[in-house]
């Protein structure tokens, strides 16, 4: 649905300001969503037909709080249907790596595997997880990149033995030579990072961005 451009943009295309997109017919997702009102527009992750948002409305009671839906508007978005079939399956074991594996380490394990773009999602037991998300929607025309204190206005959080479900893109930066749809999937998905300095996204790209580009959103796991 649409494109990381449009987010980045601050960017609503006009046939997608009132396209209701049902959550059912996906397993996985992520990027920028809003329930019911393209104002709250902000982060969102998707798992097993069921679409987890960050709300951005600041005159809702509901703001910067994770609501959930079966349904929602996006400016733009990556879903997997339900029929897609993982091509690999990764298990990482505690025994194997008792000390854990920092978050760069995995990205680039898997890519080595894969040798090419891919999308990731599961669960994961983080020591330490540091995020950060947007508070303002990106509909309005600023764009992220020359507005980065007024979308991340609201302090970030730092989770500790936190399980959470991730879901995420990762890929070489498209060069002239790459074949189209590898230079398609580049464009829709990824950006260079607006983040601030501090953030663990931004922390992660300047490790991995000489090589790859990573994109993923988390929602924390309950029961």
């Amino acid at each position: 649905v649409g494109t990381v451009a449009n987010v980045i943009e601050a960017h609503l295309p006009e046939e997608l300001r009132n396209k209701v997109i049902s959550a059912a017919p996906y397993k996985t997702g992520f990027e920028a969503a809003a329930i019911d009102d393209v104002e709250s527009m902000g982060e969102m992750c998707l798992k097993d037909g069921v679409v987890y948002i960050r709300s951005t409305d600041e005159a809702s009671p509901d703001f910067f709080k994770t609501r959930k839906g079966d349904a929602f508007l996006s400016s733009g978005a990556i879903l997997v249907p339900n029929e897609a079939k993982a091509a690999y399956n990764a298990l990482l074991r505690r025994r194997h790596n008792p000390d854990g594996l920092s978050f760069v380490r995995v990205v680039n394990d898997l890519f080595t595997t894969v040798k090419g773009p891919f999308l990731f999602a599961g669960e994961m037991q983080f020591a330490k997880c540091d995020v950060t998300c947007i508070a303002r929607p990106p509909i309005h025309g600023d764009r992220l990149p020359d507005h980065i204190d007024r979308y991340y206005w609201q302090p970030g959080a730092v989770m500790h033995g936190v399980r959470a479900y991730i879901v995420g893109a990762v890929a070489r930066e498209a060069g002239d030579d790459d074949p189209p749809l590898e230079s398609e999937v580049f464009h829709k998905v990824f950006y260079k990072p607006v983040h601030p300095e501090t953030s663990a996204e931004a922390q992660v790209h300047g490790e991995v961005s000489r090589k790859l580009h990573c994109h993923a959103h988390v929602v924390t796991c309950t029961g």
